[in-house]
């Protein structure tokens, strides 16, 4: 996939760029201001379609692939959720999805592509978070082969509040690449849980 707005399928799905239209504004907003998709993420639902698109929008980053992807049923091609890549030091994975597609596997299969396209990019290795209290999203870094490495205590912006992360990390082309530290250091409060 790439800034040329190609799209990847799996057997279910199309997973894709969001586009600068209309349809995947609207949609954007409805991920993206619902409350219960929103609970565990550190930031509040947003409040406008115009904030929506922003969102997705302005975190594009320059680079040869993009950041956020659009997750979309084969039927309709429209937006129900989406997955992350950040480009930053803990290359973070994230997604979020309509409650009316929960317990369905369709987030694990979006996430699964797109790590699989992080590989073929070249990513040495990527990490994922969540919140302690959203074990359900856990279970979805588990069925990823993502490992468990620790967990810390973090002070979330904007919500402002003190919340225990589990880290996990999956390593793609650097088979060898080290635990990502980041969030331990930069944490007073860590330890590695016995899950």
């Amino acid at each position: 996939m790439d800034q040329d707005h190609n799209q990847d399928q799996t057997k279910r799905l199309i997973i894709r760029p969001f586009r600068d239209d209309a349809t995947d504004t609207a949609a954007a907003f409805n991920i993206l201001s619902n409350e219960t998709v929103n609970q565990f993420l550190p930031w509040f639902p947003v409040q406008s379609a115009l904030a929506a698109r922003a969102m997705v929008h302005d975190t594009q980053q320059p680079r040869r692939h993009m950041s956020w992807y659009a997750v979309c049923l084969k039927t309709d091609d429209i937006p129900i959720g989406y997955v992350t890549v950040a480009d930053t030091k803990s290359q973070d994975l994230g997604y979020g999805l309509l409650p009316a597609y929960w317990n369905q596997g369709i987030i694990t299969e979006a996430a699964a592509k797109v790590i699989q396209l992080e590989w073929v990019y070249g990513r040495g290795w990527l990490t994922a978070t969540h919140d302690v209290h959203n074990p359900a999203s856990g279970r979805v870094m588990q069925k990823l082969g993502m490992i468990y490495q620790y967990t810390y205590q973090e002070l979330t912006e904007p919500k402002h509040a003190y919340v225990n992360f589990r880290m996990y990390q999956i390593n793609l082309a650097q088979k060898d690449a080290p635990i990502y530290e980041g969030y331990w250091a930069q944490s007073t409060v860590h330890y590695i849980e016995d899950l």
